[in-house]
């Protein structure tokens, strides 16, 4: 979650595919970057997708969300929008802006990119309402917990039995 730090940027952590914890700090974007990247983004149906992965479409489907999200970004300049998306955030004290950095920085760590790209629109609050990544990670803790209690022999059964002996 993005902590404001000043009137100009905010900072959050996130966790690479190791583990890992690494430090973002994001300038707030310039206001008309920021306004472009709101209609752009919703023209290209995002608001739609954290709808329907937030519940509030027609109910939650994942599958469906995360397939209109990968459409959506096929449909696009990737490359030109996460940079303008990330161009004024740093992570580790390197800047995402220089090739070099970005590389180095995913690597063999891809799920890490969305996940920035979604604290950064966040914390410039261009879709305040659906936080995707949050209701990705309830909805794998419920469905992993689920399925732990369906393979997990209850212990009362095992209680029951040595009492009846």
């Amino acid at each position: 979650m993005a902590t404001p730090l000043n009137n100009v940027a905010f900072e959050f952590t996130l966790l690479d595919a190791d583990g890992d914890e690494h430090k973002y700090v994001s300038m707030y974007l310039d206001t008309e970057v920021g306004e472009h990247l709101m209609y752009q983004l919703t023209a290209m149906g995002l608001p739609g997708i954290g709808a329907t992965l937030s519940g509030q479409g027609d109910g939650v489907d994942l599958g469906e969300g995360f397939a209109k999200f990968s459409e959506m970004m096929m449909r696009t300049d990737m490359v030109a929008l996460r940079k303008r998306i990330m161009s004024t955030t740093i992570r580790d004290e390197k800047p995402l802006n220089e090739k070099l950095h970005w590389d180095s920085a995913y690597q063999r760590n891809y799920l890490e990119i969305p996940r920035a790209i979604w604290e950064v629109l966040r914390g410039n609050r261009l879709f305040p309402q659906f936080d995707i990544f949050s209701l990705l990670e309830s909805a794998t803790a419920a469905a992993t917990a689920a399925a732990t209690a369906a393979t997990t022999p209850a212990a009362s059964s095992s209680e029951s039995t040595e009492t009846e002996e």
